[in-house]
C-alpha cells in the first residue's frame, strides 16, 4: 500500500516528464488526490440508521430515539408488494364510473341550453325605439348672414359691391363676417 501511495506522490519519473500532460512542474498530481478525498469522504459518509417506534408509526433516524436503540440493519433487497388480483375488474368499475359521470354532465348541459333558448323565445321581442326629434331654436337672421346666402344671379345689383367688398376671416366682429365698408352715395 505504502509504494502505490509513494508512486502517487512523489515525482513522476524521467519518462513521463517528456509528456505535456504528465506532472512534472508539481510535485503531487491533482487526480491521486482528488480520488483519495473521494474515497475518505465515502467512507465517513456512511452513517447509522435508526428504526423507532413512535405511537405506533415506523420512524427512521439518524439519531437514536431511545437509549437502548438499536441501529438499522438493511437487507439491501427491495420489497416488492403484489398487486392485487383483480386490477381489470377495478378498472373496468373505474371507466364506468368516469364514462357516466361525464354522460351526466353532458345531460345537464343540454338541459341548460333548451331551458335558455325556451326562455328567449318567450322573451317578449323589444319595442323598436322611438324616432328622437331633435327641434332647434329658430333665430331669426338677416339675409347675406349666418348660413343664409342667397343665390349671386338673385342680387344682381349688388353683384358689384359684393366683389369690391374685402373679406378676411379677422376682419369683422367675429370671425367669418363681413366688414362693413361705408356707402357712397
Amino acid at each position: 500500500m505504502l509504494s502505490v501511495v509513494s508512486m502517487f506522490f512523489l515525482e513522476q519519473p524521467e519518462t513521463s516528464r517528456m509528456n505535456s500532460n504528465s506532472c512534472e512542474h508539481r510535485r503531487i498530481c491533482l487526480m491521486p488526490v482528488a480520488m483519495l478525498v473521494l474515497l475518505v469522504a465515502s467512507v465517513t459518509a456512511q452513517a447509522q440508521i435508526y428504526r423507532c417506534e413512535i405511537d405506533g408509526t415506523t420512524v427512521f433516524s439518524d439519531t437514536p430515539c431511545s437509549i437502548d436503540a438499536v441501529a438499522y440493519a438493511s437487507a439491501a433487497t427491495v420489497s416488492v408488494i403484489p398487486s392485487a388480483g383483480d386490477l381489470d375488474r377495478t378498472e373496468a368499475a373505474n371507466q364506468a364510473f368516469i364514462q357516466a359521470r361525464l354522460d351526466r354532465q353532458a345531460a345537464e348541459r343540454e338541459a341548460r341550453l333548451r331551458r335558455a333558448e325556451r326562455s328567449q323565445a318567450a322573451a317578449v321581442a323589444p319595442a323598436p325605439a322611438a324616432n328622437r326629434v331633435i327641434i332647434l331654436p329658430q333665430v331669426a337672421q338677416a339675409p347675406g348672414h349666418g348660413r343664409y346666402r342667397p343665390h349671386p344671379r338673385h342680387r344682381a345689383g349688388e353683384e358689384e359691391a359684393t366683389r369690391q367688398q374685402r373679406f378676411s376671416a379677422l376682419s369683422g366682429p367675429w370671425p367669418g363676417s363681413r366688414r362693413p365698408e361705408p356707402r357712397v352715395p
